[in-house]
C-alpha cells in the first residue's frame, strides 16, 4: 500500500514539473511576441555609469480612459496592436484618466530608478515581467511607506541579467496627465534630488521670508492689499508644495488622497489675485468698470469648488477656464490703470509677465516645440518668485507714489493756501477801512437806535400801565365772588388770564325778587386787549338783557345776546335782506339759572357744555352748537334743559382753555377725555381742594411750555 502511495506522488510530482515548465515555455513564448511586436520600440539601454534618461521617446503609451485594463488584459495580443510609439517624446497625454507605458529595457545588471516626475497623479504602478512569467508589482503608497524618501516616488528596478527586460507602467489621475519619466541609476538620482530639494528649499525660504515680511507689514499699517497680497504668496505655496510632493513629505504623508483637494488653492489663488489687484490698482479710481467685472468671477470660482466633490474632472476644466480669464483680465486691468499713469502698475505687470514667461516655457516644453533641459516645476517656481518679489516691490512702489502724491497735494496746498492768504490780506486791509466807515455809520446810526429806544422803552411802558389799568378795570367789572356764597353754595373759581387781560369772563346776578340765581362762564374770540373788550361788551349786553329788561329765561337771554352782539359788530342786513358783510367774532358761553326754591336749575348753551355730578356720577349737558355773534348761520336757537338738584350736587362751567393746554412729555393738547378724568377724580373734594388740585395738574402739564389760551374753571356745590 506505501509502495503505491509513493508511486502516486511521484506521478504528481512529474506531472507539476511538467505543469511548470509548460508555464515558463508559454511565457517565454508571450514574452517574445512582445519583444516581437516591440520591435519597432526603441530599446532604453543602461548601464551603471548613466546618468539620468527622459525616456519619454523610449516608450510606447496606451491610454485607457475607462480605467478598466488589467496587467493580463495588457497581454492580449489585440490590446498589445493599441499601443503607439512617442515619436515626439511628448510628456502631455491629454485629460484625466488611466495610461500604460511600456518600456523595453536591456541594461548592465545592477539596480535601477524609475521615477515620474508629478507628485501629484493619484495611481503608479509598476509591472516587471519575471523569468516564472509572473510579474513584480510596485505601487506608489503613502510617504511613510515608500522605500525610498524622496517627493516624487521612486521605483526601483532590479536588472540580473543583460538580456532585454519589459516593464509595464501605470498611471492615473483625474486631472491633465502631464507624465514625465526618467530612469537612471540610485548614485544619479541621489545628485539630482540634491540639487532638486536645494532649488526647492531656497524657493520656500524665500516664500516663508516674503510672507512673513508683508505680514509684519500689514498688521502695521493695516493696508488690505498687504493682506490680500500675504493669503496670495501662502496659497501659491502650497499649490507649489503638493505639485512637488513636498505636501504629503511635511504636511500630510499618511494622507496622500488630500492632493486630490489641489484645486482649493489655485481657487484662491485666483480670489486674492481679484482682491489683490483691485486693491492695489486703486481700480475703483481708475478702472471701476474692470472691477465690477472681476468681482463676477467669483461666481464661477464658488461653482469650482460644489461641482468638485461631484464631478471632479469637469469642476477641473472649469476651473482652467476661469484661472485663464482671471489672468488675462488682470492684465488688461494693470495695463488700463498704468496707461492712466499709475507708476506702481508698471510693476504689477512686470510681475504677471514673469509668470506668463515661465508658463510659456511650460507649455511649449511640453509640446516639445522648445527644448527647455529645466523640470517644469522649477519654471514655475521661478516665474512665481519673480512675480511674488515684483509684487512686493510694487507695494512699497505704491507707498512711494501716493507719499509723492500726497507731497505734490500738499505743495499745491501750500501754494493755494499762500494765494489765498495774499488774497485775504488784500481783503482784509479792504474791509478794515469799509468796517471804520461802517462804524462811524453804525455809531451814529446807534445814537439814533437809543433814543429810538428810550422812546420805546417809555411807550412800552405806558401801554403796560394802561394795560394794567384795563385789568383792574375788567377785575371791577367780573360779579363779586361772595354773591354765591350768600346763596350758601360752595363754590371755586379758577381764572388765568393768558396774558394781562382776558378774552373769559364769569357773571353772576339776583333775579329780583325770586330767589333765583344766574351763572354765566362766557369764552370771547381772541385773547389779551382784543378778547377783553369783548368781555365789556358781553358784560353789558347781560346787564341790559337781564337787570333792565327783565329776560331772565336762558335760552331768550341767549337769543338777545346773540342779537346785540351781531349788531354791535357792525352786520346790518342790505336792502335785499342780505348781510352786508360776514363777521365770524363773538363768544361762546354756558348759561344757568337756578332756582333754590323749586331745587332745579335751566341750562342753555352756546357752544359750552354744563358738566353736572349728581351722586358722584357725571352727566354731560351739551349746548347748541351755535355761537355768540357769528353770522355764519342764518337762524339759531338755543335749547334750554331742566335739571332739577339736591344737597351736595355739583356743577362745572369752563372755557376751553384747560382742555387745550399743550404740555406733557410729547408737548400736546391736555384733552377733555383727560379732564373729564381729572373732574371725577376731585369732585368728592371740597371746592377750595378741588381749585388747588386743578392749579397744580395745570402746572405739571404745562411744564416750560406758554400758556396756551385763557382759562376759566367755575365749579358750585348745592
Amino acid at each position: 500500500m506505501s509502495h503505491f502511495l509513493r508511486e502516486v506522488l511521484a506521478r504528481k510530482q512529474e506531472n507539476g514539473l511538467k505543469m511548470r515548465i509548460l508555464g515558463i515555455v508559454c511565457m517565454v513564448v508571450i514574452q517574445w511576441g512582445a519583444f516581437e511586436k516591440a520591435s519597432a520600440q526603441k530599446l532604453l539601454k543602461l548601464n551603471q555609469n548613466s546618468a539620468i534618461v527622459d525616456i519619454a521617446s523610449y516608450v510606447g503609451f496606451l491610454k485607457d480612459s475607462a480605467n478598466q485594463f488589467t496587467i493580463q488584459d495588457i497581454l492580449n495580443p489585440a490590446i498589445q496592436k493599441r499601443f503607439q510609439l512617442n515619436t515626439k517624446a511628448t510628456r502631455n497625454y491629454g485629460n484625466g484618466g488611466a495610461i500604460w507605458f511600456k518600456i523595453l529595457i536591456q541594461a548592465t545588471p545592477g539596480r535601477y530608478i524609475l521615477e515620474l516626475n508629478n507628485a501629484s497623479v493619484k495611481v503608479q504602478e509598476l509591472y516587471h515581467a519575471q523569468p516564472d512569467g509572473s510579474f513584480k508589482i510596485t505601487k506608489k503608497g503613502v510617504y511613510a511607506q515608500r522605500p525610498i524618501k524622496a517627493t516624487s516616488p521612486l521605483f526601483k528596478v532590479q536588472i540580473n541579467n543583460t538580456q532585454p527586460q519589459l516593464l509595464y507602467f501605470r498611471c492615473f489621475t483625474e486631472k491633465t496627465l502631464m507624465l514625465p519619466l526618467y530612469m537612471g541609476t540610485p548614485t544619479a538620482f541621489i545628485e539630482k534630488n540634491h540639487q532638486k530639494d536645494l532649488l526647492h528649499g531656497a524657493y520656500f525660504g524665500l516664500m516663508l521670508i516674503m510672507i512673513l515680511y508683508n505680514l509684519f507689514i500689514y498688521l502695521r499699517t493695516r493696508e488690505v492689499a498687504y493682506l490680500y497680497y500675504v493669503l496670495y504668496a501662502l496659497n501659491l505655496t502650497l499649490m507649489i508644495a503638493i505639485m512637488a510632493g513636498h505636501a504629503q513629505e511635511f504636511l500630510w504623508p499618511n494622507h496622500p488622497e488630500w492632493d486630490n483637494y489641489g484645486r482649493i488653492p489655485i481657487i484662491f489663488i485666483g480670489v486674492f489675485t481679484i482682491l489683490f489687484a483691485n486693491r492695489f490698482l486703486y481700480t475703483k479710481r481708475y478702472a471701476p468698470q474692470l472691477r465690477k467685472l472681476s468681482y463676477w468671477l467669483f461666481v464661477p470660482y464658488m461653482i469650482v469648488i460644489v461641482l468638485g466633490f461631484f464631478a471632479l474632472n469637469e469642476a477641473i476644466k472649469l476651473l482652467r477656464v476661469v484661472a485663464l480669464l482671471t489672468i488675462i483680465l488682470m492684465i488688461v486691468t494693470g495695463v488700463v490703470v498704468a496707461l492712466k499713469k499709475y507708476e506702481p502698475a508698471r510693476l504689477y505687470l512686470l510681475g504677471w509677465g514673469c509668470v506668463l514667461v515661465s508658463g510659456s516655457l511650460i507649455i511649449l516644453g511640453y509640446a516639445n516645440i522648445l527644448p527647455i533641459g529645466i523640470d517644469s516645476i522649477f519654471l514655475l517656481e521661478l516665474g512665481s518668485t519673480g512675480e511674488v518679489l515684483l509684487f512686493s516691490l510694487a507695494l512699497a512702489d505704491r507707498i512711494n507714489f501716493y507719499r509723492k502724491e500726497k507731497e505734490a497735494i500738499q505743495q499745491e496746498n501750500e501754494r493755494i493756501v499762500k494765494e489765498q492768504n495774499e488774497f485775504l490780506e488784500q481783503e482784509v486791509a479792504k474791509r478794515t477801512r469799509e468796517i471804520e466807515q461802517q462804524k462811524e455809520e453804525i455809531i451814529a446810526q446807534s445814537q439814533v437806535l437809543s433814543t429810538s429806544n428810550q422812546r420805546l422803552h417809555l411807550a412800552n411802558t405806558k401801554v403796560k400801565s394802561s394795560i394794567q389799568y384795563a385789568k383792574r378795570i375788567q377785575l371791577a367789572l367780573l360779579p363779586m365772588q361772595k354773591l354765591l356764597a350768600k346763596k350758601d353754595l360752595g363754590f371755586f373759581v379758577l381764572y388765568k388770564p393768558r396774558d394781562i387781560v382776558s378774552g373769559d369772563f364769569y357773571w353772576f346776578a339776583e333775579i329780583e325778587g325770586k330767589n333765583q340765581l344766574i351763572v354765566a362762564v362766557g369764552d370771547c374770540t381772541g385773547h389779551g386787549v382784543p378778547g377783553a373788550f369783548m368781555t365789556i361788551m358781553g358784560n353789558n349786553f347781560l346787564n341790559q338783557i337781564i337787570k333792565e329788561n327783565k329776560i331772565t329765561s336762558p335760552g331768550k337771554i341767549l337769543s338777545e345776546l346773540d342779537e346785540k352782539v351781531i349788531d354791535a359788530l357792525g352786520v346790518k342786513n342790505s336792502k335785499h335782506g342780505r348781510k352786508k358783510r360776514k363777521v365770524q367774532d363773538g363768544m361762546d358761553i354756558a348759561f344757568t339759572l337756578i332756582d333754590f326754591d323749586e331745587r332745579k336749575m335751566i341750562f342753555s348753551g352756546a357752544k359750552r357744555p354744563l358738566y353736572y355730578f349728581r351722586n358722584h356720577e357725571l352727566e354731560i349737558i351739551k349746548g347748541s352748537r351755535y355761537p355768540i355773534g357769528s353770522s355764519r348761520f342764518a337762524e339759531k336757537a338755543f335749547e334750554e334743559h331742566v335739571i332739577s338738584f339736591k344737597k351736595g350736587d355739583a356743577m362745572y362751567l369752563f372755557s376751553d382753555g384747560y382742555p387745550d393746554q399743550f404740555g406733557g412729555g410729547s408737548n400736546t393738547k391736555f384733552m377733555l377725555k383727560n379732564f373729564k378724568t381729572l373732574l371725577k377724580t376731585i369732585e368728592p373734594k371740597p371746592m377750595p381742594a378741588q381749585k388747588e388740585t386743578l392749579e397744580k395738574t395745570l402746572e405739571e402739564w404745562k411744564g416750560t411750555q406758554r400758556q396756551t389760551d385763557d382759562i376759566l374753571v367755575l365749579g358750585v356745590r348745592f
